[in-house]
């Protein structure tokens, strides 16, 4: 691939993706999102402040750059962060958020697109969390002299950049000033093909769960439901995940069980609902005392997954049957032996508690009554948590190593301006 056909795909993406709108709620969504997306720039930017630009492809990656935004927006008040997210997944959810100054939709990378942000929003510094390698944008930045910075990055050697005919995709990732990796294999990658301003700093995402599990939690309803019972608090779960658990756990009474699903549709509620026969509560619905003979407590709100899993005796998380499981981290920090699906092997923080025999990965589902029974000692349960919480606390410390060279380069971007 060369950049003037990257340029013509582009608008062929974007042409596609306007006509998708008519049928697909997604692309409704970036549609209408990105409809007033400059007039709604103009109308924010204030014309005398600095600002940082900091961008997430979805929630996840939010996540992971959310302490180094934070930590950033502590440690210079001064300065403006301009949030984007390119799906609307992350941008509904966190388009409030109160740490940023402005929250956007991303523009879709075209010529026009990335001159007409860029000169708008005249960022001192633009951080780009794990993934998100836009070709023009990142063209673009280099042409005006801004540092550009990816954080939390990680590489695999069957990733395209990494091709033999990749040559396109290479110099993509040549355009970035600077790389803070996960791990040394990320590190070795980049070498491999010429990039050497790389720093190992490790995951941001154990700074935010350790974080969150310093402060307070208290959900007096959940205390309630549970009981003196034992508690499976399944996290981000997906319809193969439900139906595993549901079924199972159906007839086993010295259990109560949190599911937490990934998506919260009202079909899908309805449809988790439908299978537990009667047995289950929502947590939207749920009084003080709910009945005893409530079985599941299905949540279908928002924001409470990571505080909830203080709660488990055992916790799942969800997406194994499917393309990939999602933050383990968040149970692991609470000190829970977790299950998880077989789909888990790309996750460095997964493997890493695999490794540990803290989390049991489920090759296949006839396996679950397996890995239970032998979760079923709670001095096991103690212990083997106890070795995931200091998993955790031994990965944090990304954060303010990556603010601290943050700061480094936009002392020197400011130098270059004055002189």
């Amino acid at each position: 691939m060369s950049l003037r056909l990257y340029r013509i795909l582009i608008r062929i993406y974007g042409a596609i993706l306007w006509t998708a709108a008519s049928f697909n709620i997604k692309a409704r969504k970036l549609k209408s999102g990105r409809g007033g997306l400059f007039a709604n720039l103009e109308s924010l930017l204030l014309r005398d402040e600095r600002y940082v630009w900091f961008h997430c492809a979805s929630l996840g990656e939010f996540e992971q750059g959310r302490p180094v935004l934070e930590y950033f927006r502590q440690k210079h008040p001064e300065i403006k962060i301009l949030l984007t997210f390119y799906s609307p997944s992350g941008y509904e959810v966190r388009k409030n958020y109160k740490q940023a100054d402005i929250v956007s939709y991303l523009p879709l990378d075209t010529l026009t697109n990335v001159n007409r942000f860029l000169d708008l929003v005249k960022p001192e510094l633009a951080i780009f969390v794990k993934y998100e390698f836009w070709p023009n944008f990142l063209i673009g930045l280099n042409k005006r002299g801004i540092p550009t910075i990816s954080i939390s990055a990680i590489f695999r050697q069957n990733q395209v950049y990494f091709w033999d005919f990749g040559q396109f995709f290479k110099n993509v990732l040549r355009s970035i000033n600077h790389y803070f990796v996960q791990d040394i294999q990320s590190k070795q990658l980049l070498e491999s093909i010429g990039i050497t301003n790389v720093t190992i700093a490790g995951d941001t995402r154990f700074d935010r769960v350790w974080e969150l599990a310093s402060q307070p939690v208290k959900f007096e309803e959940i205390k309630q439901f549970i009981g003196d019972q034992q508690c499976f608090i399944a996290g981000s779960t997906w319809k193969a995940d439900e139906e595993l658990i549901i079924d199972y756990f159906m007839e086993k009474d010295d259990w109560k069980v949190i599911l937490v699903p990934h998506e919260i549709k009202p079909e899908l509620i309805s449809a988790i609902m439908d299978r537990c026969q009667e047995m289950a509560i929502l947590h939207s619905t749920m009084d003080a005392n709910p009945p005893s003979n409530a079985k599941f407590l299905v949540i279908d709100t928002v924001g409470k997954l990571n505080k909830i899993y203080k709660y488990a005796d055992i916790a799942y998380v969800g997406g194994g049957f499917g393309k990939g499981i999602h933050n383990i981290l968040e149970p692991a920090v609470w000190g829970k032996p977790v299950i998880i699906g077989p789909q888990y092997k790309k996750f460095k923080e997964a493997k890493g508690l695999v490794d540990l025999k803290t989390a049991f990965p489920l090759m296949k589902k006839e396996d679950f009554p397996k890995i239970i029974k032998s979760l079923s000692d709670p001095e096991k349960r103690k212990a083997l948590g106890e070795i995931s919480r200091k998993y955790v606390e031994d990965n944090t410390g990304a954060t303010a190593l990556i603010v601290e060279e943050l700061d480094k380069m936009m002392e020197a971007f400011s130098s270059q301006k004055s002189e």
